[in-house]
């Protein structure tokens, strides 16, 4: 399905508000011009311990893992437990090209910009996995795999990330954006938890960045799914941030739900469709939101 396209001018605007909702001058070092992460990634993989990422399903709390993940770990990928998913040297390799040729090309001022950063990482993550995930796709790749366990670099192009793959892929930059010293203020968690929308409650992936110097500044950032506002009569996305309280913060890592509020809540613009709870227990608040268009009206990020 071809997707509706953000005007550029229209993306800038909602960049310039959320960058002044998230303080960039905490986040990027000022002195950083180009970076070689993939050295930094290489330097690190020895001292990187092989583990199992475990599910959310069943859980009272979120499993969340934070650093550098290595090749030689899995993620489980399905509520089954059967399906597995790696990040392999290659695949991320791959992903490290990408990011740096587009953080390379960008400004000085776009790099110390932490709202754009994210925003690189999401589009990075997405042209990687080729676009949108499609459910059936990604069960048919697993099924067929080799012990139904897929590697980022076998997946790349095929339209099978979804929450699991694209969050992997996203903390994994962030780490090691955090561990060059790009990024001071955050360091980032790859989450399993869940989310709820209409009462409907599945297990999810996403990412939580932990503020180091101002406590209630936290942010949420679900990768997959990206917010759609109304922009001159147009449906339009940004990505998915949600600035967390320490309240919030709190009462999420305790298994609690949390109903954040988005960054375009934060910054005065009204966010379409359901309203998304995150957390893992099964008491459903009744938070809803006018639907004002369905979830097949898919749109793309410029």
């Amino acid at each position: 399905m071809e997707g509706i396209k953000v005007n550029k001018k229209e993306k800038e605007d909602v960049k310039k508000n959320a960058n002044e909702r998230v303080k960039e001058s905490e986040i990027i070092n000022d002195d950083n011009v180009k970076i070689n992460l993939k050295e930094i990634y290489e330097q690190n993989l020895p001292f990187i311990q092989k583990e199992f990422i475990d599910g959310s399903n069943f859980r009272s709390k979120p499993v969340m893992v934070k650093g550098i993940i290595s090749p030689e770990s899995t993620f489980c990928v399905s509520s089954s437990g059967y399906e597995k998913f790696c990040l392999d040297q290659n695949g991320v390799n791959e992903v490290i090209e990408m990011f740096e040729e587009q953080w390379n090309n960008k400004d000085d001022e776009s790099k110390k910009r932490f709202y754009d950063t994210l925003y690189d990482i999401y589009q990075v993550t997405d042209k990687y996995f080729g676009g949108w995930g499609i459910p059936e796709l990604r069960q048919d790749a697993y099924m067929e795999s080799n012990n139904r366990e897929l590697n980022l670099s076998q997946i790349k192009g095929k339209h099978i990330g979804q929450c699991v793959e694209r969050a992997a892929v996203g903390h994994q930059i962030l780490s090691i954006l955090e561990k060059s010293g790009v990024i001071k203020g955050y360091e980032s968690y790859y989450v399993n938890s869940h989310m709820t929308v209409k009462k409907e409650m599945n297990p999810h992936a996403f990412i939580l960045l932990k503020d180091k110097i101002d406590s209630p500044k936290h942010i949420l950032f679900d990768i997959e799914n990206p917010v759609e506002y109304k922009k001159n009569e147009r449906i339009v996305s940004t990505i998915a941030l949600y600035p967390l309280t320490q309240e919030e913060y709190e009462s999420f890592i305790d298994g609690k739900n949390i109903c954040p509020k988005n960054i375009l809540e934060e910054i005065g613009i009204q966010a379409l469709g359901d309203k998304r709870i995150y957390g893992d227990s099964w008491e459903i608040p009744d938070k809803k939101v006018d639907n004002n268009y369905t979830k097949s009206q898919q749109k793309t990020i410029e």
